[in-house]
């Protein structure tokens, strides 16, 4: 799979980001590198671990429906769509990324947990994956 080179800006800056995925035995690996544009060498990565729905594909990717614990409102999950990679880079600012430091996230359900989504039934082994693939 080609890497396609995204931009997005936070907070008046300019970030550039790449999604990756792999797949191996029913289960999905996504990588998220982020860097700011203007200095690439340092990077926020985000890794997912989570099923893999054999014919959707990793439902990170393919649009998931999660429940928000804040809101208790149902909203479609994608990190195809820009507004979630913004939400992952505002919480990396916030939690100590300046952009000019490297740092790995080496569960990125635990953050979207932290971010308050409900991602119990993503992790792999675990819940009715047929149910909750839309």
């Amino acid at each position: 799979m080609k890497k396609k080179t995204r931009e997005i800006i936070v907070r008046e800056k300019e970030y550039v980001y790449v999604l990756t995925s792999k797949y191996s035995n029913g289960e999905s690996l996504v990588r998220l590198n982020i860097s700011s544009k203007e200095d690439k060498q340092f990077t926020c990565i985000f890794k997912f671990s989570t099923w893999d729905h054999p014919i959707a594909g990793s439902p990170l990717l393919t649009g998931v429906d999660l429940r928000n614990k804040k809101t208790n409102n149902t909203e479609r999950f994608n990190l195809h769509h820009p507004k979630r990679i913004k939400e992952l880079i505002i919480y990396a600012l916030d939690h100590g990324w300046t952009g000019e430091t490297s740092i790995e996230y080496p569960n990125g359900l635990d953050i979207l947990d932290q971010m308050g989504f409900d991602t119990e039934f993503l992790f792999f082994g675990g819940g009715n994956i047929e149910a909750d693939v839309k």
